[in-house]
Parts: C-alpha cells; structure tokens; sequence
C-alpha cells in the first residue's frame, strides 16, 4: 500500500465480470428436420484454469431448454452460466466424449466427436471440409442472450474468425441413435465468399464473459493508488481525481475487453440526496468487433443507492456486403442487447448490494 493516494479514502468497486473457460465451438443445427428431443447440438472446448482441456456438449431440446453432457475430465460448473440458453438448464449429465476433435486444416473444418445420451442413444458427428478455396472469418458478438427468460448476466460472447461451414465437397455424417441428422440450409439464399454453406457454423477463438452476474454480498472497498487506479485479479479499475469510474479493463487476457463511462461513473459513497445522475457507457473488445453502447442512472434515497444498465445494442463493423446484410440495425445480432436491463441495489449502512438482470422487451 506504499503508493496509494495519501489521504485518499476508499472508492466502492460497483461492477466486474467472469470469464469462462469456452476457447472453441461449433453450433450443429438440424432443426428442419429434427431429433425426438433434440434441434441442435454444441460441441465446445474448455481450456480449464489447471491446464487440462476439458469437452462439452450442449444439446438444444425441442422444449427450450438444454442438456449438458460435460466429459469427467471437466470441472463442476455453475449452473447457474446456463441461465442465458433458451429457458435455461434441464439436465447436465457427466458422460464419456470420444474422438473430440477440432481443427482447422488446410481444407478446412475437421470436426468429430461422439458420446451416448441421457436416452441410451449412441450420438456420433465427423464432418469434414474437403476444399481449397478461401473463406474469411467474421468477428461478432453472438446473440446467445437473445432467447433466454431469466438472464443471470449479460452474455458478451465474442467469436473471432467466425464462418459457416461450406456445401460443395464437404462430408456430413450426424447420426443419433438410428436416425441420419441433415444439416439445416442457410437461412437465406446468398453465397459467402461466393461459397453455398449450411447453417452449421463455428469459431476457433471464443472470448466469453459472464458480464455483471446478479448476485448479492459486501461493497468491496478499495484505495486507489496514485496513478487512480485499482487492480482486482485480472481486472484493472480507472478512477479520476473526483473517484469516479473512467473504465473497467481487462488485464493479461489473450484479447481485449473494456467498459468504460466516458463522463465518469459517480462515486456512490458521495452523492447528493434525492439527485439523479446520467450517463453512458460503452463495451469494447478488440477494434473489429464494435461496441456494445448504453445509458445508466444512479439516485441515493438516504442510505439506499439505486443503478440501473440498460444497453442500447450492437453496433458492429461491417466491412462486406455479406456482414452489411447480417448485421443490420434491426437484426436480432444487433438489437438483442437493448432488451436487457441491469439493476444493483446498495444499501450504505448495511455495506451491502444486491443485483440482478431482467429481459425488458422482444428482440425478434
């Protein structure tokens, strides 16, 4: 503590986010023409805190909900991370995944796994691309937070060098007990770097954050130190010199992550009585990926201070025609995030806070 600010007391640390051991996925849809109880499957790779990576699958039912089948080698989970899937978790079951793989070679997608589900029923997928023309990756935050009822955190998802998997030559094979799977089509009739593609789609570069979890507990206090700021774990705090929040940033992560308040997010140990304060935030990552934008407010009645987050959406870099056509305003990748509301309640005597999440309006 030899270079904190001498006579400086200590700011209140109001927000923060997890991050989540999801390195790589891919999202298997067959919703056309569906499974007795599933639409679509997950595989995802976990790269675990220990060293050892861990498999997951994440089965899509025809109800909303979703199975986790999750290989002995991964760690417990909170089940509480699968609040934000369709209506939440049904079952997460610990069962044996074979032949995980997934890499990118030089004809591209090469994707296996297989394990048996919940039903007895033997699940097997290897599909291969088998060409050697170019396909260029998008960077984009996935609208996993579209669908969900009862929202825990707000889901920032992003998936670099994320591409659909492509038609011509590429072998498919998903079975599910007896029955063949068909991959569903592209949900439009346009060709990707003049390429036909499935709805199948996937990413090698997952950077997944669990964003202001609704949770209670203490005010972590702090004191900043003379250059105003104020490091937790991974997470670097920016106050100025009237202790309000410039930026909250991540630290020693492979990519970026900010959330910033350009005019500042007041101290909330030293507002006026029954005075509204405004303002706006902004969520960045790395520079392609755009930024998600927002508005807050804060108001101390007595000893109780009330914040509240409301996201505008997501403004995305669109630098082709096939991104200018996905990522319109309107679009559910853009809009999803403006249906999201964020509440904390702090209770200065008590030294405490309580937060949640609540869906706010209908994306679709």
């Amino acid at each position: 503590m030899d270079n904190v600010i001498a006579g400086v007391s200590d700011v209140v640390l109001p927000f923060d986010w997890t991050y989540t051991a999801l390195r790589k996925l891919a999202l298997i849809n067959f919703e056309k023409d569906p499974d007795a109880y599933y639409v679509a499957l997950e595989p995802q790779w976990l790269a675990q805190s220990h060293g050892e990576t861990g498999h997951r699958i994440v089965a899509y039912r025809t109800d909303g909900f979703v199975d986790v089948y999750d290989d002995p080698k991964v760690d417990a989970c909170d089940e509480a991370s699968f609040a934000v899937t369709g209506k939440g978790l049904c079952e997460r079951v610990v069962t044996e995944i074979r032949d995980m793989s997934m890499t990118q070679t030089e004809t591209g997608l090469a994707l296996s796994f297989a394990f048996m589900d919940k039903y007895g029923r033997q699940v097997k997928a290897k599909v291969t691309e088998r060409t050697k023309r170019s396909t260029t990756g998008i960077d984009l935050l996935a609208p996993v937070g579209s669908s969900s009822e009862h929202p825990r955190y707000l889901p920032v998802f992003f998936l670099y060098g994320f591409d659909f998997v492509r038609k011509r030559g590429t072998d498919v094979e998903i079975r599910i007990g007896e029955k063949d799977m068909r991959l569903d089509p592209f949900p439009a009739p346009v060709p990707k770097d003049a390429q036909w593609r499935y709805y199948m789609r996937y990413s090698n570069d997952c950077q997944i954050i669990e964003l202001l979890k609704a949770k209670a507990g203490d005010l972590r206090f702090r004191r900043p130190t003379h250059d105003g700021t104020v490091t937790e774990e991974k997470t670097l705090y920016r106050f100025n010199e009237n202790r309000e929040l410039l930026s909250v940033e991540a630290v020693h992560e492979p990519h970026s992550f900010r959330m910033s308040f350009p005019e500042g997010f007041p101290d909330v140990l030293n507002l006026d009585d029954q005075t509204l304060y405004e303002g706006i935030f902004r969520i960045d990552a790395e520079q392609g990926l755009g930024t998600i934008g927002g508005r807050f407010t804060v108001k101390r009645t007595g000893s109780r201070v009330d914040i509240t987050l409301i996201p505008d959406g997501w403004q995305p870099v669109t630098d082709s025609i096939f991104t200018k056509m996905m990522f319109q305003k309107s679009s559910l990748f853009c809009s999803w995030p403006s249906t999201y509301q964020y509440s904390q309640k702090i209770d200065l005597e008590e030294e405490s806070f309580d937060s949640s999440w609540e869906r706010i309006g209908n994306s679709d």
